[in-house]
């Protein structure tokens, strides 16, 4: 479902306010977890930035 919203008065700016579906939970593999770890532990400030 896509619905417009006008943004900005003197412009007439018109940007899609976009709807996505909700998605389910998909469980993180082993790679997963031990990229999630070497970045926890060794990239501190990407890992802080990605939450």
């Amino acid at each position: 479902m896509i619905k417009m919203v006008c943004v900005g008065t003197a412009r007439r700016l018109y940007i899609p306010c976009l709807i996505l579906p909700a998605e389910k939970e998909q469980p993180i593999g082993l790679w997963g977890q031990r990229h999630l770890r070497y970045l926890k532990e060794y990239r501190r400030s990407t890992y802080i930035t990605l939450l």
